[in-house]
């Protein structure tokens, strides 16, 4: 899917206005946009995970928050997903020092 690849581009560059931008656009989308990487080029990493790894705090919140309070089943899975390194989005956030990001994924698990 080409706009995959776009949409992980966006997230991994911290365009947010394209993120948030495309998510709207492909409502329809929205569930494979945010929980798969393009064609297999980012280890199997979720938008979440790629948006924590390269410390983007405001997609990391626009992914979070695209989940509806009926989702929350699918908002843990998504938070707690591994990817090929069998690291969760946290897991990269806390390695590259990103300590607003990791404060944002520990806040929104215990809510879970």
């Amino acid at each position: 899917m080409k706009i995959n690849r776009a949409f992980i581009s966006a997230v991994r560059k911290g365009h947010g206005k394209i993120v948030s931008l495309l998510l709207t656009t492909f409502k329809e989308e929205k569930e494979q946009l945010i929980r798969e990487s393009s064609d297999g080029l980012y280890c199997n990493k979720t938008a979440l995970h790629v948006a924590a790894e390269e410390g983007h705090e405001e997609i990391v919140k626009l992914l979070l928050n695209t989940f509806s309070e009926n989702e929350k089943d699918k908002l843990r899975k998504y938070v707690m997903k591994k990817d090929e390194y069998d690291r969760t989005a946290l897991h990269w956030a806390e390695r590259n020092k990103y300590s607003e990001i990791v404060k944002l994924l520990k806040q929104k698990n215990l809510k879970i």
